[in-house]
């Protein structure tokens, strides 16, 4: 099924400092795009971003540097409305 998709997304390093990148495995056939959101522990969404999206892609969110130290939430749901949920910290 198309959730699998996220068994092959994987967020690195972690914990996190400088900058979070989000690498994607091989992605649904007619997924080209996706949103990406992270939100903090009191719910408020700090970036979000419409990225267009191919099979083996690394997306780098560099924002994370000017961010407090804590935990985060990654949420990216695809086009084709599967979604994930990612918990990360950054130190």
């Amino acid at each position: 099924s198309d959730l699998n998709v996220f068994t092959n997304v994987s967020i690195y390093p972690v914990p996190v400092r400088d900058e979070l990148t989000v690498s994607f495995g091989k992605l649904p056939k007619g997924v080209n795009s996706g949103q990406v959101r992270i939100v903090d522990m009191q719910g408020r969404v700090i970036y979000d971003a419409s990225v267009a999206l191919a099979s083996h892609q690394t997306l780098l969110i560099e924002e994370v540097q000017e961010w407090t130290a804590g935990m985060y939430l990654l949420q990216i749901r695809l086009d084709n409305g599967s979604s994930m949920l990612e918990k990360f910290v950054k130190e």
